[in-house]
């Protein structure tokens, strides 16, 4: 009788933790945060404090474009755990992404040269583009899941494509 109980009692919180993390972001709010279910993120490019996001926007001398995302959202796919051509360029520009962070807010005297920052310049600036773009720039920007607004970390100068 123990054992069935305790079986129970696992199960119904396991459901609950799966609920939870495939759940509907309303009812995750309302229902599972007065819980005590755990938050799996382990390996997301979402973490569960903040999300850094790498902007870019290019301009020529008619034209200034709207501020785009850089990584855009890709659909998960069931397979993903086994192949993943675009995990790879992801990570690195999460990575790189992180790093410019820190070292912009210790000292921002020659940012434009750490590998960082070259990292990221080179990756917006292989984003193929539809129009005659001459110059582009790139930002991070933090936002919150808690907070409404999003907070500018860091602005690159316009840099001319090639």
């Amino acid at each position: 009788m123990k054992l069935i109980l305790i079986i129970t009692i696992f199960s119904v919180w396991l459901a609950l933790s799966l609920m939870s993390q495939f759940g509907i972001n309303k009812f995750k709010r309302n229902v599972f945060s007065k819980l005590l279910l755990p938050e799996w993120r382990f390996f997301s490019p979402q973490p569960l404090s903040n999300d850094m996001i790498l902007y870019y926007r290019d301009k020529n001398s008619d034209f200034l474009t709207h501020w785009k995302p850089a990584i855009p959202d890709l659909d998960s796919k069931f397979y993903n755990f086994l192949f993943n051509p675009n995990r790879r360029v992801r990570k690195a520009v999460i990575d790189a992404s992180k790093v410019l962070s820190i070292k912009f807010s210790e000292d921002n005297e020659g940012i434009h040269t750490t590998v960082p920052y070259l990292v990221l310049l080179f990756y917006v600036s292989s984003i193929p583009r539809d129009y005659l773009a001459t110059e582009t720039q790139f930002a991070l920007i933090t936002s919150s899941h808690q907070k409404e607004k999003s907070e500018l970390i860091f602005s690159s100068s316009f840099h001319a494509l090639e």
